[in-house]
């Protein structure tokens, strides 16, 4: 039997397309454990919000953030309006953050006098 030249391309691609689909098949899919970065909420960005700290935790696990960077002048007003840290701990925890830092500048850092 002869093969035209267009058969046999064909039949050449279809052969080829078939290993490739079956080859991805085989191999396994990997999952990864985790993302390869994570997500932070830097507060300020929000600031003008007028949230309070709790409501910016909220919010951040609420829309997908894992990470949240407070303010430690958010974290002091939080504490002087009667908050323990060991509560807003339990909110960031319950949020489904984690802190990856707290951001302030030191008075000698700002003083351009």
């Amino acid at each position: 039997m002869s093969l035209t030249r267009r058969q046999l391309l064909t039949t050449a691609a279809a052969t080829a397309t078939s290993a490739a689909i079956s080859s991805a098949a085989d191999t396994p899919q990997s999952t990864p454990s985790a993302p390869p970065f994570r997500f932070c909420l830097n507060t300020s960005t929000i600031r003008g919000q007028k949230l309070t700290l709790p409501q910016e935790i909220r919010l951040a696990g609420k829309v997908g953030y894992t990470g949240i960077e407070p303010w430690i002048r958010e974290i002091d007003q939080y504490v002087r309006d009667g908050g323990s840290l060991k509560d807003l701990r339990k909110r960031i925890t319950d949020a489904g953050l984690r802190v990856e830092s707290a951001i302030g500048f030191a008075q000698w850092i700002v003083d351009d006098d």
